[in-house]
């Protein structure tokens, strides 16, 4: 018996890069209201938190509500970006062939894209 009952990759950063993209499209979006942030500002403030936290934070520097329409519009803008620009981590390939050489169930879950996409 294997000493692998599984192996379970986290999908962002491991078999694709989703963080750049996404994080992109909600900075240009944050742009057209006026808040204008670096790419290292955005991971700064916003890479790791909740949909909710982030509204909150951006709610708080605007110092009024967001548009109702903001989380929805993101969703759509990021899944359209992330359909056209999205590609497989450089090497992944040859470590996938190398771990579909051991006697051990292999599985993925897309937690940065379920944060941001779903």
């Amino acid at each position: 018996m294997s000493a692998c009952q599984l192996v379970i990759f986290d999908c962002d950063g491991v078999l694709v890069d989703s963080e750049l993209i996404t994080t992109r499209v909600f900075a240009e979006m944050l742009g057209e209201l006026g808040m204008h942030f670096t790419l290292p500002e955005m991971f700064d403030r916003f890479v790791g938190r909740s949909m909710k936290q982030c509204c909150e934070s951006i709610a708080q520097l605007l110092q009024r509500p967001m548009p109702a329409e903001f989380v929805g519009q993101f969703h759509s803008r990021a899944a359209a970006a992330l359909g056209a620009e999205l590609k497989a981590v450089a090497g992944i390939e040859t470590r996938s062939i190398c771990l579909m050489r051991i006697a051990c169930p292999i599985a993925w879950h897309p937690t940065a894209l379920a944060k941001r996409c779903g």
